[in-house]
C-alpha cells in the first residue's frame, strides 16, 4: 500500500513498515551525535508512509533550503518515477539533460 500525501501523510509503526526498531534507534542517536547542537530533521519513509520523523530544534512545518542536495532528491524521485514506469524513458537516449527538460509538462505531483 502506498500513501502519499493529500494533506497529509500516513504514519504506521515502523514495525508494521518491516523497520527493525533497535536499529532505528540507533540512527536516531549516531544523528544527535553528528548534529552536535544544530538542528537537524530526518524523515524515514517507506511506501509513501511515515516510519519514523525527527525534529531536533525546529518546529516540523518549517522550510529551509537544501542547496545542492536537492539534486540527490531529484535523482531519487526520478528513478522511482522510472521504476514504476510513470516516466518510460532514459534521458540520455533522447538528449535531454535537465530534470526541468523531463518533467515540464506535469509536474511531481502529478507524477507521485
Amino acid at each position: 500500500m502506498k500513501s502519499y500525501p493529500t494533506t497529509e501523510w500516513a504514519v504506521t509503526a515502523p514495525s508494521q513498515l518491516g523497520f527493525d526498531i533497535e536499529k532505528l534507534d540507533l540512527a536516531r542517536q549516531w544523528m544527535a551525535e553528528k548534529s552536535a547542537s544544530r538542528p537537524y530533521r530526518f524523515l524515514v519513509l517507506r511506501d509513501g508512509q511515515i516510519a519514523l520523523e525527527v525534529n531536533i530544534g525546529m518546529e516540523p512545518d518549517r522550510q529551509v533550503p537544501i542547496a545542492s542536495a536537492a539534486k540527490s532528491v531529484y535523482s531519487n524521485l526520478l528513478g522511482i518515477i522510472i521504476q514504476e514506469r510513470k516516466l518510460n524513458f532514459y534521458p540520455h537516449q533522447r538528449g535531454v539533460h535537465l530534470l526541468h527538460d523531463i518533467l515540464q509538462p506535469t509536474s511531481l505531483k502529478n507524477l507521485l
